[in-house]
């Protein structure tokens, strides 16, 4: 067994790591078949918009914005939105 090789490599069990340290246990395969690390698997999956998109509907709440309105960021609900997701 080799002390360092490719990521398939690590996962058939013909070396111990990858260059960057990655071991079986770090390693996974994705819905395409391709082998990932656990951590960046997770990563991709967050949604970095969450608590905006939360603030927004909130704000929209309280202001009784009905339908559509733009966001500009000289409107009252974008000043709501960002007092709140400041919070």
């Amino acid at each position: 067994m080799k002390a360092t090789g490719s990521r398939a490599e690590v996962m058939h069990g013909a070396a111990k790591a990858t260059t960057g340290g990655l071991t079986k246990s770090k390693l996974t395969k994705g819905k395409d078949g391709s082998i990932k690390s656990k951590a960046m698997k997770k990563r991709g999956k967050e949604d970095p918009l969450k608590e905006w998109r939360a603030a927004v509907a909130k704000a929209r709440k309280k202001l009784g914005v009905d339908g559509f309105q733009a966001l500009s960021k000289d409107s009252e609900l974008y000043k709501e939105a960002k007092k709140i997701y400041g919070k």
